[in-house]
Order: C-alpha cells, then sequence, then structure tokens
C-alpha cells in the first residue's frame, strides 16, 4: 500500500483506495493479518494529497478519495483518526481543491473538529496557514481562547491532548493519560462508530463522503 501511495503512476489514490478495501475485506472474512490500522487510511489520504501534479479529473477523484476515506476511518471498527489524519486530509484540500470561500469554510469545520477530538498536531498546523487568510485564522483561534502571533501558536491543552507527535512530548513526560476517543461513542454490532460527523464535498457536480454538510 505504502509503495503505491509513493509512486508517480497515474491514478495512483484510486489503485491505492482499492488496496485498502480489499484489506477490509480480507479481514472480515477472517485474514487478522490484513487488519487495516490508521497508517493504511493515511497511506491513501497521502496518496490524494501528492496527485496534484495529475489531471484535472483525476484531482477531481483523489479529493473525494481522500474525503470517503477519512470519513470511513471515522466510522472503522478497527482504528481510528490521528493527527496524522487530520493533518493528511487538509493537505488533500490545500492540494486539489481550489481556492474558495467553500474551501474556506470546509477547512473551518474541519478545524472544529480536530480541536474537539484533541488531534491538533503540527501537520495540521502547517496546513491550516496554508488553508486560511491569516485574519480567518486569527479569529476562528480566538474563539476557543487560542492565538497565534510571529509563526508561533499558543493552543489550550485539550487541542493536543491526543497528538503523538512532537508537541506531545512534553505530555509523555509528564505521564498524562490520553483520552479513548472511543469511550463515549456509540458502536453498531460491526464495531463501526455511530453518529460521527462525516465531510460531504461536491467536486465537478458529483457528491462524495456524506464533515458536516458543506460543499465545494
Amino acid at each position: 500500500l505504502s509503495v503505491k501511495a509513493k509512486s508517480k503512476e497515474p491514478g495512483k489514490a484510486k489503485k491505492a483506495q482499492e488496496i485498502l478495501h480489499k484489506m477490509i475485506a480480507q479481514c472480515k472474512g477472517g485474514n487478522k493479518n490484513l487488519k487495516p490500522n490508521t497508517i493504511s487510511y493515511n497511506t491513501v489520504i497521502n496518496a490524494c494529497a501528492f496527485s496534484r501534479d495529475s489531471s484535472e479529473e483525476e484531482r477531481e477523484e483523489a479529493l473525494l478519495i481522500a474525503v470517503a476515506t477519512f470519513n470511513e476511518l471515522r466510522t472503522s471498527e478497527f482504528c481510528q483518526p490521528d493527527a496524522i489524519s487530520y493533518g493528511m486530509v487538509l493537505k488533500a484540500f490545500n492540494n486539489l481543491a481550489n481556492k474558495s470561500e467553500k474551501r474556506n469554510e470546509m477547512s473551518q469545520r474541519l478545524f472544529r473538529q480536530c480541536c474537539k477530538d484533541g488531534l491538533v498536531g503540527d501537520l495540521f498546523l502547517n496546513e491550516i496557514k496554508r488553508s486560511l487568510p491569516g485574519d480567518t485564522l486569527r479569529l476562528l483561534l480566538k474563539e476557543g481562547g487560542a492565538s497565534w502571533d510571529k509563526g508561533n501558536f499558543k493552543l489550550p491543552k485539550s487541542w493536543t491532548r491526543n497528538v503523538r507527535d512532537k508537541r506531545s512530548k512534553e505530555a509523555k513526560r509528564k505521564k498524562r493519560k490520553p483520552e479513548n476517543l472511543s469511550d463515549s461513542t456509540e458502536t453498531d454490532q460491526m464495531g463501526a462508530r455511530k453518529n460521527v460527523p462525516q465531510i460531504s464535498i461536491v467536486v465537478g457536480g458529483t457528491k462524495g463522503g456524506d464533515l458536516l454538510g458543506t460543499s465545494f
């Protein structure tokens, strides 16, 4: 899966998605050696994010795949998003979607959900700076008691409580117990999480995914 995602071949996003779906199907069929994890989903989203040099049609397809894969991860019975997941899907927005008010709205909704999940990591912060105008970003941060000055972010601890990147090292040293994101989330009979906010976008007239009722 990783080799396919890093390749330069046309349609790599679609092919990476197909591999992931085969892994899921075989795992559900009894082959636990092919159980997908968060990295598996992130790898597909990564393949999408780095499809920006492709044709317009392929970029649109890659964006839809990125959103669909992120939504599948949020409701997966096997794993759940991490800070890289949020950062990578925002990178996909930035690389594949044209700048517009709709993209800004989507980025803001994704930001709020990321904060709520406590998964605001370094990659997401780098991408949100690309995604939103400076004034918009400062207002968004101010809503939650955060700030951004001279390139430095000051964030509430709750926004990063589940991050496992460099930003979390201090928290690890203090041996803070991480919050289990799935503890308070109802699941169905297959173990998939229910009532999870999803992303909905429209690209080229085609609806993909199903975050928060927004379309580009």
